[in-house]
């Protein structure tokens, strides 16, 4: 083997991801700009930098099971994923702010979280493809999400956000963690922020409140106006220099939010739970989220 192939099996990108960075997914696809534009202007946003992580995942159906996997095929690897993490980092360098990179073998799940330890978030990219979740980041996502310690950011394939943040709240610690996170992003972002809760099947006094305008229609809406005022009162004081919304729609909580937000530059939503399995963690509102939103969508835990 040549001195050359020698070296490509040390790869070019192993630094560890300092404190308090935005860890950022990086995939050797196309849609690769648009994490990374996400990324470091959140990290600009924050004062901190970004560090790049490209999970090798070998893929070993293509060779022989009886036979050793030969060091020229895992030299040849190592080189085009250094490649693709070396044109991340030129990408990520050019806005002037801090960038770190590491290539790590394993899954992108289990990498992206060891290198998230003391992360500001974790960003990265949608893998879905005709409205539908697949591979990393598709379920991985959904994997990041229930296991994470800190903010995930999934940015979707759709290029041209407008402006303002929507945040789903159902008066829960993990939808006030969701509204803490929304009103921060809102500040440092000089935008908007609507406060948003879903109802869809109610029932008052025997009735289920199905017209608008009718009393029982009003007493629903009156009453999640309450649970979203409670929750806004104790942070109003603090956040004055913020313009926020309120609404209160009713329909299916997913496809609510996610038409709601089709226009704005960020959803934010709280998600249950951490550990186990991601489908059974995530709820139903999640995953449905994560499956059809056009706009970037921040999940976070209590």
């Amino acid at each position: 083997m040549s001195s050359a192939a020698e070296n490509n099996q040390t790869p070019r990108h192993d630094e560890q991801a300092p404190p308090g960075s935005v860890i950022v997914g990086v995939q050797g696809s196309d849609r690769d700009a648009l994490v990374i534009g996400y990324a470091t202007a959140e990290a600009q946003r924050l004062g901190t930098g970004v560090h790049l992580v490209r999970v090798a995942e070998v893929e070993t159906s293509t060779l022989n099971p009886e036979a050793p996997i030969p060091m020229s095929w895992l030299a040849e690897l190592g080189e085009r994923l250094d490649t693709q993490l070396d044109k991340a980092v030129d990408f990520a360098r050019r806005t002037g702010i801090p960038v770190s990179a590491a290539l790590v073998g394993g899954s992108p799940t289990r990498e992206l979280l060891a290198a998230a330890t003391d992360a500001a978030c974790i960003v990265v990219g949608s893998a879905r493809s005709t409205g539908r979740e697949r591979s990393y980041a598709g379920t991985s996502a959904l994997s990041i999400v229930a296991h994470a310690h800190c903010p995930v950011v999934v940015v979707m394939p759709h290029a041209d956000y407008a402006s303002g943040i929507i945040v789903g709240v159902d008066g829960s610690k993990h939808s006030a963690a969701a509204l803490d996170y929304a009103l921060d992003a809102a500040r440092r972002r000089g935008t908007s922020l609507t406060v948003m809760s879903t109802w869809y099947l109610e029932v008052v006094d025997g009735v289920v409140a199905t017209t608008p305008g009718s009393e029982a229609y009003q007493e629903v809406e009156a009453r999640y106006q309450r649970l979203v005022d409670k929750m806004l009162e104790p942070r109003r004081a603090a956040y004055q220099d913020v313009e926020v919304r309120v609404d209160i729609r009713r329909g299916p909580a997913a496809a609510t939010l996610v038409e709601a937000a089709a226009a704005a530059e960020l959803l934010v939503l709280g998600s249950r739970g951490r550990g186990g399995l991601a489908g059974t963690l995530l709820g139903s509102v999640t995953r449905k989220v994560l499956e059809s939103a056009t706009c970037p969508v921040a999940l976070l835990h209590a």
